[in-house]
């Protein structure tokens, strides 16, 4: 199970990482936190958000035979940068300041991934 010391972790990677949410099979939070003088831009939307990833996940669900399963997404929009894996029946959303290179979100994702293989194995 993903515990608060892996989200302290994944936030302590880099500046430029603001979010991490840990969502269940259901779309409910079961836990986040958001990093000290940054602001959470989905905080309006963000209980509609988290069930539209969970709808997100079982769409890429069909493809599976074909493609494998998804491990992962990373999405820039004007306000954000997303990042998003998939854990057995977990989903750990993040957002980064959307302003960072490609380059480094590249490397940030790579530590998450091996942050999220070693604290849930």
């Amino acid at each position: 199970m993903l515990h608060l010391e892996m989200i302290d972790e994944i936030l302590a990677i880099d500046d430029v990482v603001w979010y991490i949410a840990i969502i269940d099979s259901m779309g409910n939070v079961i836990s986040s936190k958001l990093k000290k003088n940054t602001n959470n831009v989905i905080e309006d939307e963000e209980e509609m958000y988290m069930v539209d990833l969970r709808i997100t996940k079982s769409m890429l669900d069909i493809f599976d035979s074909s493609f494998g399963k998804t491990i992962s997404l990373q999405t820039k929009r004007e306000k954000t940068r997303q990042m998003i894996y998939y854990h057995d029946n977990l989903i750990i959303y993040i957002t980064c300041d959307p302003r960072t290179d490609n380059k480094k979100i590249s490397e940030i994702s790579d530590k998450i991934e091996y942050l999220v293989q070693v604290m849930v194995s």
